[in-house]
């Protein structure tokens, strides 16, 4: 179970470590209750102070691990034509440097509108006029006259946001996420770009990648709506510290 102790290395000799002047593995042997208890790799690296950077770094490398931390902030897709299946991912890379995003979600904020404006689309309706004329004389998106009009009754109601979620997952997915990864200031990553691609279900991309360079991010921000070129739009913000 967890913490549970498995072994343990005594009376380690540190004289080999100090000669291990490149990377070096060493097997430990574990000891538990008086027997044998397996084995533990390590690997290690002697350092000394010294003004000059070891010449197997990368100068830039050499002060530290990372340079640079990748932000980026996803927020969500408006417009994603309905034919594409979700939940969506987007995928990310920079150089040789990857990460992902969660699976999108539905929009949380599905609510019913002010009674007053309800009741406009309900007679507007009944006097035959199309969804996007009372879309537009009401200013609700299409989706928001549909509860309208069926907001008077309860399970009309309940059955209508369940439809416009199950529409909405797929055309205004949210991803509400903050994405971080540490790089180092290398002239590959310098000269990288920060690609953005979204994926449906199936892991199969369905719009060309957004390729936008880091060098443009780096000590300020690039944010969109980035177009996506099979449609749609990517509300997103990518940024450094």
């Amino acid at each position: 179970s967890q913490d549970d102790l498995l072994g343990t290395a005594k009376s380690i000799l540190l004289e080999p470590f100090l000669q291990a002047k490149e990377p070096l593995d060493f097997v430990l042997p574990l000891q538990h209750q008086g027997k044998a208890a397996g084995t533990l790799t390590i690997s290690c690296r002697w350092f000394e102070l010294s003004s000059q950077a070891p010449r197997s770094f990368p100068s830039p490398v050499a002060r530290g691990p990372s340079q640079l931390l990748l932000v980026v902030k996803l927020n969500g897709i408006c417009d994603l034509p309905q034919s594409y299946k979700p939940p969506f991912q987007v995928n990310i890379t920079c150089h040789d440097h990857h990460m992902h995003s969660k699976k999108s979600s539905p929009p949380g904020q599905i609510r019913p509108v002010a009674d007053e404006v309800a009741d406009i689309a309900r007679r507007l309706q009944r006097a035959k006029h199309s969804l996007q004329d009372i879309s537009e004389i009401t200013g609700l998106e299409p989706q928001a006259v549909k509860l309208a009009v069926a907001q008077d009754c309860s399970e009309s109601f309940a059955k209508a946001r369940e439809q416009s979620l199950k529409e909405m997952s797929a055309t205004h997915p949210e991803f509400n996420q903050i994405l971080y990864k540490l790089l180092p200031w290398t002239t590959p990553v310098s000269q990288a770009k920060v690609v953005l691609t979204l994926v449906d279900r199936s892991d199969k991309p369905i719009s060309k990648p957004i390729a936008k360079p880091l060098s443009a991010a780096v000590g300020s921000h690039i944010e969109g709506g980035f177009a996506l070129n099979g449609g749609g739009t990517l509300n997103a913000k990518i940024s450094t510290t």
